[in-house]
């Protein structure tokens, strides 16, 4: 008898009325929308409640400049989550198109994301010579030393690939710390790294981690947490690499603004834009670029 009832329920489905069936794309379409305003407005809540704790006024933005970051920052998400569908198994090597303008870049990924979420990145560095490749972490809630795992592997790899000429990296938030975990394991490695970009990585934690714990995460990106105390910094780790840490004072995830910076990189202090918006907005984009970009010969 069950079954019968399961196959009445799915034919009755199957006869269900087609306007109600084309409902279902843009109601889902609502739905991520609606999550992603949701947590930027809870994110924000948080941000504003952590500077007055410090007894600091949060960076401001007028009520346009606000509509403008809620806009941008949704746009941001949904562009990635559309990388994500589009090209979730690229992350391996890129040529450009045209002529080698230097080594390849390697693109690490912060928490909950994928190796997809830099494919904007990729794209503006394949455009201007570079090779590139990303690389994915692994799944969300693991420790350090397992997302530390994937990124030696590929640097290994790039760096038999082409011949020991060396490697740039782009991390964005947790990417970064993963990155410094790895060059401080292995000084091999580490003795290749050229430049190093990193874009909203808590090197010092995150204040959202006072209120917000996410197990082995938490431990890992929490203010002042035992292994950031622990972790080298680059100038140890890596001392002949170029470093370059960018920050945007809207972060609603990484903050504050400081914790963004390691002593001895040259810092970029960004506006307007959020935790997201530092994989897609033009400026930020156009300041990895620069970052990167050759050293004209005398």
């Amino acid at each position: 008898m069950v079954h019968v009832r399961y196959r009445t329920s799915w034919f009755q489905l199957r006869k269900m009325n087609p306007l109600f069936l084309l409902l279902i794309p843009p109601l889902a379409a609502l739905l991520i929308v609606g999550w992603i305003l949701f947590w930027t407005a809870f994110t924000h809540l948080h941000w504003v409640r952590f500077y007055h704790r410090i007894e600091q006024e949060p960076p401001s933005l007028s009520r346009r400049g606000w509509l403008r970051f809620y806009l941008h920052t949704l746009g941001a998400a949904l562009e990635i989550i559309w990388w994500a569908c589009a090209h979730m198994f690229q992350d391996g090597l890129r040529e450009p198109t045209g002529e080698q303008t230097g080594p390849p870049v390697i693109c690490v990924h912060g928490f909950h994301m994928t190796g997809s979420c830099m494919w904007g990145i990729r794209r503006r560095l394949e455009n201007r010579g570079r090779p590139t490749r990303s690389v994915f972490l692994g799944s969300p809630y693991q420790s350090a030393e397992v997302y530390a795992k994937p990124l030696a592997r590929v640097i290994r790899d790039l760096r038999s690939q082409f011949n020991d000429q060396g490697f740039d990296i782009v991390a964005h938030s947790m990417g970064g710390l993963i990155t410094r975990k790895v060059l401080a394991d292995d000084p091999g490695l580490a003795a290749s790294a050229r430049r190093i970009v990193t874009l909203g990585s808590p090197h010092h934690g995150t204040g959202l981690l006072s209120r917000i714990r996410f197990g082995p995460v938490y431990r890992m990106m929490s203010l002042d947490s035992p292994f950031i105390r622990a972790l080298p910094d680059l100038r140890a780790s890596a001392p002949s690499t170029e470093v370059t840490t960018v920050a945007t004072e809207q972060d609603l995830i990484v903050y504050p603004v400081s914790t963004c910076f390691l002593p001895g990189s040259r810092q970029i202090t960004l506006k307007g834009l959020g935790h997201l918006g530092l994989l897609t907005d033009p400026e930020a984009l156009d300041a990895i670029v620069e970052a990167l970009a050759p050293v004209p010969h005398p």
